[in-house]
């Protein structure tokens, strides 16, 4: 599912993405650097993605699409939480940081990254920065 269903979204959204010379971001996990027991399958799928928006980015530039990978550390979500409901989010990322990262990114110019997002990352930490600067503002 998680990279043929991001392929699939990917190839419905390109006429939209073509015709407004939009972006597409999709996100992987830190788990696609390495391989671990009893989750290769998840692994390498979330590997499969960060080189899907790596080679989307290469082919879609031409038609001024950006596509890019979001790939956060440990992030305690909901669903984190239910798979691993023994597990401390001591040291875990929240789920607005992970948001922040990817706005920052979104607003970028860059095209066919894979960008980390770690708890204690110079990214993560200007894109705060931002978010700061832009809830500061007036509606």
């Amino acid at each position: 599912m998680n990279l043929t269903g991001t392929l699939n979204v990917a190839r419905a959204t390109y006429p939209h993405l073509r015709a407004s010379r939009g972006l597409l971001t999709v996100f992987t996990s830190s788990s696609f650097t390495r391989g671990r027991p009893d989750y290769v399958a998840y692994s390498a799928s979330k590997a499969g993605v960060a080189n899907m928006a790596q080679g989307l980015a290469e082919e879609w530039h031409e038609a001024g699409i950006r596509v890019n990978a979001v790939s956060p550390e440990r992030t305690d979500t909901p669903m984190r939480r239910r798979a691993f409901p023994d597990e401390s989010t001591a040291g875990m990322l929240t789920a607005e940081e992970v948001a922040i990262a990817t706005i920052a990114l979104l607003r970028s110019d860059l095209t066919g990254q894979v960008v980390d997002v770690k708890r204690h990352d110079a990214l993560a930490a200007a894109a705060m920065d931002v978010a700061d600067t832009v809830s500061a503002l007036p509606d």
